[in-house]
């Protein structure tokens, strides 16, 4: 039975640890690395948004792929990160990885290779 763990846990506009200027008012790109050894892993994508900058992109339409908060703090993305890990699990790291796929972009899938 295979099991995720966290490798790294990125924002594409943060340091790990600072805040954005208004973190009740903000939108941002993640990367979590997570493979099952805790060493190397997969790269899965995912925007974190609060409720106040969603209703300014007007967007309308399916949120896969986007975790909302109320404000936006590290603590409170890793612990979303680590409950849904923790309720993960697969016969292959495949299984695994489909899974996570469901809420995060998984940077395989769909990946055929060529023959």
């Amino acid at each position: 039975m295979e099991t995720p763990k966290l490798v790294s846990l990125t924002c594409e506009s943060l340091a790990r640890g600072q805040l954005p200027l208004d973190p009740a008012d903000c939108e941002l790109a993640f990367t979590a690395s997570i493979g099952t050894d805790g060493v190397r892993g997969d790269n899965f994508q995912f925007v974190v948004v609060t409720p106040s900058a969603l209703a300014k992109s007007q967007y309308t339409g399916w949120c896969k792929d986007y975790l909302l908060v109320q404000d936006f703090s590290w603590g409170q993305v890793e612990n979303y990160v680590a409950n849904l890990l923790a309720s993960v699990r697969g016969e292959s790291w495949t299984d695994v990885a489909e899974q996570l796929h469901q809420f995060m972009d998984w940077e395989f899938y769909n990946y055929r290779e060529s023959p």
